[in-house]
């Protein structure tokens, strides 16, 4: 096996990775303090996160190439249905209707 060579420039994209993990970092924090600034419910981020989670898992089924597998994704619509509702609520709530 031979020698990776690296370009002097790839450097810069250290930098860029380095940059990149500063700012979600950040935005990670803004958004934090803005959920109880507003009182925004944990309820939601956890529909968020069962909504990720199956889009993942679906995703794995997919790579399979047996279509069977990707219905073990198929939780993800609790998340996607919860995260619609609260959508649906808050809208309401902030235009007067509730």
């Amino acid at each position: 096996m031979g020698a990776v060579i690296i370009p002097s420039d790839y450097g810069y994209i250290a930098f860029v990775v380095v940059a990149a993990f500063v700012t979600v970092t950040y935005l990670a924090l803004q958004v934090g303090r803005a959920r109880a600034k507003y009182g925004v419910k944990r309820l939601s981020a956890v529909f968020g996160l069962i909504y990720l989670a199956g889009r993942i898992v679906y995703a794995h089924g997919y790579y399979t190439f047996n279509p069977a597998n990707r219905n073990r994704g198929a939780f993800g619509y609790i998340g996607f249905f919860g995260l619609l509702i609260n959508t649906v609520i808050f809208g309401l709530t902030s235009t007067g209707f509730i």
